[in-house]
């Protein structure tokens, strides 16, 4: 029965979701046909809509979240090292690639930003955005467009 399963769901192009046995290969586990490629599609996607229950931090600001921000830019590069892996032929080595590109993407949201979110102390932020533009480094101009802001 677990063959036929198998071979049913391998059939409809869903080999991701057949039943996982012993030694069974990556490629056979991670869906990547048609299906299987428009459903990770969809979840990339959605994965968004998700963002603000997986991302419980009460300071939602990079800026005083330093470890968050680190991850955040390896995302970013992990994000155009799938492009470029989107760009090339479908063959090796760019499919395990971009394989692995993609998992780091979802674990980022799924997995990384919400044990962030509990683990992270963040650093303590301005009382408002105005202190935080006074008090920038000598050298830098505070910006003028900002209300509230007053010019020495």
């Amino acid at each position: 029965p677990a063959r036929e399963l198998h071979a049913a769901f391998a059939d409809m192009g869903v080999i991701g979701l057949a039943p996982l046995r012993v030694g069974q290969r990556l490629d056979e586990i991670v869906c990547f046909s048609a299906l299987g490629g428009v459903i990770a599609m969809l979840g990339a996607i959605l994965v968004w809509l998700a963002l603000p229950v997986l991302d419980s931090s009460k300071i939602k600001s990079m800026r005083y979240r330093p470890l968050a921000r680190i991850f955040w830019f390896i995302w970013i590069a992990n994000f155009i090292f799938l492009g470029i892996c989107g760009a090339m032929p479908a063959q090796a080595p760019w499919t395990w690639l971009s394989k692995i590109g993609l998992v780091y993407y979802f674990l980022y949201f799924l997995v990384i930003l919400p044990v962030l979110s509990k683990i992270e102390k963040p650093k303590t932020p301005p009382a408002s955005i105005a202190d935080s533009i006074a008090n920038a480094p000598k050298g830098e101009e505070p910006n003028p467009n900002i209300v509230g802001v007053v010019q020495n």
